[in-house]
């Protein structure tokens, strides 16, 4: 699995570098059931402070981080705030291309293509020469 933290994010280095050796040496002895334990308790961590500051690219993270350990409600739950978030962006700066093509990755996210491909072909018509939304025009299969 991922490192969930994102620059920036304080949880303190000394609390930070701890848990990250902690996992090393778990990971190292085969602890399995250890090394779940304090994934877990980092990965709600990094969920804590993105609920304070909430972003779409970390709550997709968060949400494919989540079905990665077998979350199944906690990945809906911050893919339904990707979705919010990105919805609230378009709406406040509807010029702005970034807010669409998150929008669409939400949208591809939860597997409704048709909804993905439109929100990037806008993003794409904003910013016509961004290569990331080229290709996210691209990714989805007509």
């Amino acid at each position: 699995m991922g490192w969930p933290f994102r620059a920036g994010f304080d949880l303190g280095p000394r609390y930070l570098t701890m848990l990250h050796e902690a996992l090393r040496n778990y990971e190292k002895a085969g602890d399995t059931e250890a090394y779940d334990h304090w994934y877990r308790v980092m990965l709600d961590a990094t969920a804590e402070q993105v609920r304070a500051d909430p972003d779409v690219e970390q709550l997709l993270m968060l949400a494919n981080e989540y079905i990665g350990i077998g979350a199944a409600a906690e990945a809906a739950s911050y893919i339904e705030q990707a979705l919010a978030a990105a919805v609230s962006m378009v709406a406040n700066a509807p010029g702005e291309a970034a807010g669409y093509y998150l929008l669409g990755r939400v949208h591809q996210e939860r597997g409704n293509i048709e909804q993905a491909r439109s929100a990037y072909e806008q993003a794409l018509a904003i910013e016509p020469q961004r290569s990331k939304y080229i290709l996210a025009v691209r990714s989805i299969k007509k």
